[in-house]
């Protein structure tokens, strides 16, 4: 049986983490940033979580401006959704590598109970 989770009033932050690309967001959005950076915030954001993603449309390559220094940030300067990263033959590897994760997910989520349609098959590219 897995421990219970950590109370947050332990001063243990709590992170989703994508299983496709490791990204983390804090679970609990508070605002502490901004109100550290001086901003007004009137509101608790609420949980964060891992919105739907329309596939058609959603960003998969993000050209960014690296010449801006520290403090910058990285401003986007372009992208691509994965069909035009398909039609791009630098990327294509790494929309079949998103794809191949994705498979694995669906599939492991049928083996613990979280999903019941039917196992999808390996990728072939």
């Amino acid at each position: 049986m897995p421990e219970p989770a950590p109370s947050l009033a332990e001063r243990v932050l709590v992170f989703l983490v994508c299983p496709n690309c490791g990204m983390g967001r804090k679970r609990e959005k508070t605002g502490a940033h901004a109100r550290r950076l001086g901003k007004d915030t009137t509101a608790v954001k609420g949980e964060a979580g891992f919105p739907r993603m329309d596939p058609a449309v959603a960003k998969f390559i993000d050209y960014r401006d690296g010449s801006g220094g520290r403090g910058h940030g990285f401003p986007t300067v372009g992208e691509l959704t994965v069909q035009q990263a398909v039609e791009h033959p630098a990327y294509r590897d790494d929309a079949l590598g998103a794809l191949k994760n994705a498979v694995r997910y669906v599939n492991f989520c049928r083996e613990i109970g979280l999903y019941h349609g039917p196992e999808l098959p390996p990728v072939r590219p």
